[in-house]
């Protein structure tokens, strides 16, 4: 039910008003209902074009003047105070109804990162081979991410603890929280600064949210996930927001129309690296636009992720709603990991388990994911 309420606040997508032009009766007294103005309703009849035509012309011309305000819930109210509950009803149904035309562009966007998938991960591992060579899968080990940061932590630093006191002592100082959990507040325009060691993880976690998405496991609230590589030279070039988005020209174009004329709602930015980004570019850029949602940019509704290095967030700190911290793995992840890196190499596991058994200052390193890859 929560999702279906959300649903009819967004606002109208063109299809479907489309569709529903075909079914309204006495559409002037629609328009007035709706807010236009009797100068802008024959500014339509004087079109000279067909009564289907007018109808459609009719609801544009008002989600052009209302925007982000010609919501589902709107149009649903009018027609029920015109008695025309057949209609709200139709109303209704197709603010819970997937647009065709978004759910393909979604699914272009998924495409692109189903396709990049093994080269991104093998990235993050730090292997710089072809597809044919490193691990055959690559799974995504539990990390773990605390409310708040653990830097500011009184005593004797957890970074240097053994790494079972060191989780110990940052679960009895911070909140751990689950990755599922992370937009579960429902806020708006929620941004939230991911920070972490580097090596802890943080560009792998942005990359398990995209394929989250567009397996259908999680983050289904959003129309788009877009994923931005800060380090990247053609981002750090962009013209426009749409230069961020990670597909090809003809098809992000389209995307970032879709997304301005929903003002960012239902939008998830991926800032991968703000640390990588020059500090000329973290003041002022697309990029910059995109994480303080600029009136201007057509984005005040979208929801951001930004991932940094406590080193460089600085600049963050007014923008974001939220902080978290990843610390890294626990000691039963980091021996998971270890046993699939080395999945076709069996009988190297135990040489290495008992050599980090025996040096728990080794076995104490494994809790940056980029550690173990080095260890391995």
């Amino acid at each position: 039910m929560e999702h279906h309420a959300d649903s009819m606040d967004q606002p109208c997508h063109q299809e479907h008003l489309t569709s529903l032009a075909q079914d309204l009766t006495q559409w002037q007294v629609v328009a007035l209902t709706l807010g236009l103005e009797e100068s802008e309703v024959e500014e339509v009849e004087e079109c000279g074009e067909n009564l289907p035509e007018r109808r459609i012309r009719m609801l544009l011309k008002w989600k052009s003047k209302f925007n982000i305000g010609a919501t589902y819930r709107r149009l649903y109210d009018c027609q029920s105070s015109l008695k025309r509950n057949d209609l709200a009803e139709k109303v209704r149904e197709l603010s819970s109804t997937p647009v065709r035309y978004v759910a393909e562009l979604a699914k272009s966007l998924k495409t692109f990162y189903e396709t990049n998938d093994a080269k991104m991960r093998r990235s993050f591992l730090g292997i710089e081979t072809d597809a044919r060579t490193g691990p055959k899968r690559f799974e995504f080990f539990k990390l773990v991410i605390v409310e708040g940061e653990i830097a500011d932590m009184s005593g004797e630093s957890v970074r240097t603890l053994p790494m079972k006191s060191k989780m110990k002592e940052v679960m009895a100082k911070r909140k751990p929280i689950e990755l599922v959990n992370i937009f579960k507040d429902g806020s708006e325009s929620k941004t939230i600064l991911i920070e972490g060691a580097p090596g802890s993880g943080k560009s792998t976690l942005l990359w398990h949210i995209c394929h989250l998405w567009r397996s259908g496991e999680l983050f289904q609230k959003f129309n788009y996930v877009i994923h931005v590589q800060l380090r990247n030279p053609n981002v750090q070039k962009a013209s426009s927001i749409a230069d961020l988005i990670p597909c090809s020209t003809t098809i992000a174009n389209n995307i970032w129309k879709e997304i301005e004329a929903a003002d960012g709602k239902g939008v998830l930015f991926l800032l991968d690296g703000w640390d990588e980004l020059p500090p000329h570019l973290q003041r002022e850029s697309f990029v910059n636009e995109t994480l303080n949602r600029s009136p201007k940019g057509g984005i005040q509704l979208s929801s951001v992720v930004v991932a940094s290095r406590h080193t460089s967030s600085d600049e963050l700190q007014n923008a974001k709603t939220s902080h978290l911290e990843i610390v890294g793995f626990t000691e039963d992840e980091a021996k998971k990991c270890i046993s699939s890196l080395l999945s076709d190499n069996p009988s190297s596991i135990p040489p290495l388990s008992e050599k980090l058994e025996a040096s728990p200052s080794l076995m104490c390193c494994c809790y940056l994911p980029l550690n173990v890859v080095i260890i391995v």
